[in-house]
């Protein structure tokens, strides 16, 4: 159930006697544990019973008479005839009331020094007797993290599951009265009640030693409180509001100040939010007046600043409210991980430290700011509240001091300059590199901390966070995450160096010459931080993780990286390659291969067979969605030489093309003809060039060679990887070739090489070109630069 689980270092109640000395001459007044012997009916020598006796004297029945229910009403002891209907229990009868009363009175705790005794003991209880005489066994702990009470799960005598809450202190200490409590009882009862609260259907005392500790049967809700439910998304968080701002009315309407607002006290029942622990809760004869109390009663963090003065009115409860919003909003504590003086700053500033961000923040804030206004005649209550469900841009009545861009008490000095507000101070922190590392000093030194924790305690603890978190690390990537905090509208900014958006960063990426920078700031993270943090700027998630993702990448390859980036976040995809300038795969492919000297000469193989010289083309390809296949690719390349890495890249290429709905067969030709195959197709044309002459056979083997490569039949299509292997058996042939030809006729003739293997009469033919850390004839040069592209 999780009743008292939210934020257990700072949600305990903390009640301080504020001290209110009693009038001279008055009666002192008496401990809600002391038994008035007039009350009671007898003797002060009597002894006391126990909550479930019946005191005959009191009832004015027979001792044989049924015990009856804390509900029902006694015919003589109501005065009336046997034969009057049965009243409801919310009507208001005083003698039925006393009998609430009673039951709280009797409860005398003062037999434990120390709450956690007191937590041990209520957790070995096996049992549990309400008023009523009903035997509640006990089968587990719920939660005993809470600063006045332990709540057990509990069998009720039919065998269904509730929650009882055991009381430490009697209801009369908590700044309350049995007559309010019994009052709080009796809307709870009723049909109204019912809806709103979580009812308390049964109560009672049990005893340690000589004391009694009052106790609540109630509901067992096993989803348990909303405090455990994560971040609220928007719409949650509106249904939420609008549903507890009837419920908080519904209070206020019956003059009951719940007094303990907080997301561990309100419980999802059947669909709808209802409001539990009114251990606090206190009745008043007017809603529209400020109280005084004696006691201070709050739970850390959710309590408003008159608080502290012993004032309370239903305005407190909606600052409450506006702090449980809030902490809902962000999926944990408004103030989680705050020293206390930035959460007292906070609370007497107004400031609440919004820190998630995303396109509705602005449309909470305004509501929370409204709700937690310092000056109780600017507070929201249930009518503004309304008013913010229906436009959510709903300001009036926000003091002055939330206004966007308001100054700051004091300036802060920085390299001669006073800056007085968060947008000065950005700017000048980021308008140039020196100015950046100025500033970043400054940080590390906690000399912003300091300044912030006077003017705005939520800054001195994004400082604080941001200096721990990368003193030890990246420190620029520190400054930036404070910059993000302090401006979370503000633009991405690293080391001086501002862009405005995704746009203008992607735009200045894919242009550059010098990608290492810009891998730079991708390794940082600074960018995906600004996506998820910044106020106005609406980021998919298929938008972050794509960054995300780009960064990982520039880790270990900045510059695919950085080329990556640009062309996923620019206006428009750019690169440079084979003399042309291709935004898409089909011009790509055209441009590579549309020439084969231009290819080879230019920089297209050279960008294809190297990720360091080719960053701009991965990156470009990664644009599209073609990094794993790039990878994979890659990834086999350890034991491969460059002959069979290049076929492996052509077929790579002819992937992307089929992939991106591009005619592959310019890839396929190409590869054929000028690419890995292309040696091989290339020699087999100088094999059957016979009037030309170029190899003669000068042994029988040497002519089967010939007439094995004359002989191939090339296949009739296919993709790349099909065609590498249909041309192997030629390949393999000319391969042969190159090892068995004798390179000069005339040493034959001299008698130099012997009359076998295959003698090459032109020079054309002669294996002396390097290509592809392959051996291939001298024509294959002047074939390539005088290709007419990939089809000749």
């Amino acid at each position: 159930m999780g009743m008292d689980s939210y934020d257990s270092n700072h949600k305990d109640e903390k009640k301080v006697d504020i001290g209110k000395e009693p009038e001279k001459g008055s009666t002192p007044p008496r401990k809600a544990t002391e038994v008035d012997e007039v009350w009671r009916g007898g003797k002060p020598s009597t002894p006391q019973r126990k909550a479930t006796e019946v005191d005959e004297v009191w009832r004015g029945d027979k001792p044989s008479t049924p015990q009856r229910k804390a509900t029902e009403v006694d015919e003589v002891w109501r005065g009336d005839k046997p034969s009057t209907p049965q009243r409801k229990a919310t009507e208001v009868d005083e003698n039925w009331r006393a009998e609430r009363d009673r039951i709280m009175d009797e409860a005398d705790a003062n037999f434990f020094e120390k709450i956690d005794d007191f937590k041990d003991a209520v957790v070995k209880l096996k049992s549990l007797t309400t008023s009523e005489g009903r035997v509640y066994n006990i089968k587990s702990v719920i939660s005993r993290e809470g600063g006045e009470s332990v709540v057990l799960l509990c069998t009720s005598p039919e065998g269904k599951d509730f929650a009882a809450k055991v009381y430490f202190k009697p209801v009369n200490s908590q700044a309350t009265s049995s007559d309010s409590r019994s009052r709080v009882l009796e809307y709870m009862d009723s049909e109204e009640g019912r809806k709103y609260t979580l009812s308390v259907l049964e109560i009672g005392t049990t005893e340690f030693g000589n004391s009694k500790y009052y106790f609540e049967i109630t509901p067992f809700c096993k989803d348990g409180d909303v405090s455990d439910d994560g971040a609220f998304s928007f719409e949650e968080l509106v249904n939420f509001i609008r549903q507890m701002n009837e419920v908080l009315h519904s209070l206020h309407e019956n003059k009951i100040l719940h007094r303990d607002i907080k997301p561990s006290n309100i419980f999802k029942v059947d669909g709808r939010y209802v409001l539990g622990d009114f251990g606090t809760a206190k009745v008043v004869e007017n809603t529209d007046i400020f109280y005084h109390t004696d006691m201070l009663v709050r739970t850390y963090g959710y309590e408003a600043p008159e608080i502290y003065r012993g004032i309370y009115s239903i305005k407190t409860d909606y600052y409450a409210f506006g702090i449980t919003i809030a902490s809902l909003y962000h999926g944990f504590f408004i103030y989680d991980n705050m020293t206390e003086a930035m959460q007292d700053s906070c609370a007497t500033t107004g400031k609440i430290p919004f820190r998630r961000n995303e396109e509705n923040r602005d449309f909470v804030e305004n509501l929370v700011d409204g709700l937690c206004q310092v000056d109780q005649g600017h507070r929201f209550t249930y009518e503004d509240v309304n008013k913010w469900l229906e436009d959510y841009n709903y300001t009036v009545n926000i003091n002055a001091s939330f206004v966007q861009g308001a100054k700051w008490r004091r300036p802060f000095r920085f390299m001669g300059e006073e800056y007085k507000d968060a947008r000065s101070m950005f700017d000048g922190f980021t308008q140039d590199k020196d100015h950046w590392a100025a500033a970043m000093a400054l940080l590390y030194k906690k000399e912003i901390e300091q300044f912030f924790l006077t003017v705005e305690p939520s800054l001195a603890r994004a400082a604080q966070l941001a200096e721990e978190g990368y003193r030890s690390g990246n420190t620029d990537m520190g400054l930036a995450v404070f910059l993000k905090a302090l401006l979370p509208t503000g633009p991405i900014v690293w080391k001086g160096h501002t862009f405005r958006s995704l746009k203008e960063l992607g735009s200045k990426m894919v242009a550059t010459k010098t990608p290492a920078g810009y891998g730079e700031i991708l390794r940082s993270g600074v960018v995906s931080h600004w996506m998820e943090n910044t106020e106005g700027v609406s980021v998919s998630f298929d938008n972050i993780k794509a960054v995300k993702q780009i960064e990982a990448c520039s880790v270990n390859n900045p510059q695919v990286a950085c080329y990556w980036f640009g062309n996923t976040f620019a206006e428009k995809k750019s690169l440079a390659i084979c003399g042309k300038t291709v935004s898409d795969i089909s011009s790509l492919v055209g441009a590579m291969f549309d020439s084969a000297a231009v290819f080879y000469q230019g920089d297209g193989y050279e960008k294809l067979v190297s990720m360091k010289d080719g960053a701009d083309l991965y990156g470009f390809l990664y644009s599209f969605g073609f990094k794993e296949l790039c990878e994979s690719v890659w990834s086999s390349f350890a034991k491969v030489d460059l002959f069979h890495k290049t076929a492996m890249l052509f077929s790579m290429m002819d992937n992307i093309a089929v992939k991106s709905d591009v005619n592959p067969d310019k890839i396929r030709q190409f590869f054929v003809n000028y690419g890995p195959v292309g040696i091989a197709t290339y020699t087999r044309e100088l094999c059957c060039a016979a009037e030309e002459g170029v190899y003669a056979p000068l042994d029988s083997e040497g002519r089967q060679l010939l007439n094995k490569i004359k002989g191939f039949k090339a296949p009739a299509g296919g993709n790349v990887d099909e065609l590498f292997r249909a041309y192997a058996p030629l390949i393999d042939s000319v391969d042969s070739l190159s090892k068995r030809v004798i390179d000069n006729p005339h040493c034959v003739l001299a008698g130099v090489y012997e009359n076998k293997g295959v003698i090459c009469k032109n020079l054309k033919g002669t294996f002396a070109f390097r290509i592809f850390d392959a051996v291939a004839p001298l024509g294959f040069n002047h074939h390539i630069e005088s290709a007419k592209g990939g089809n000749a």
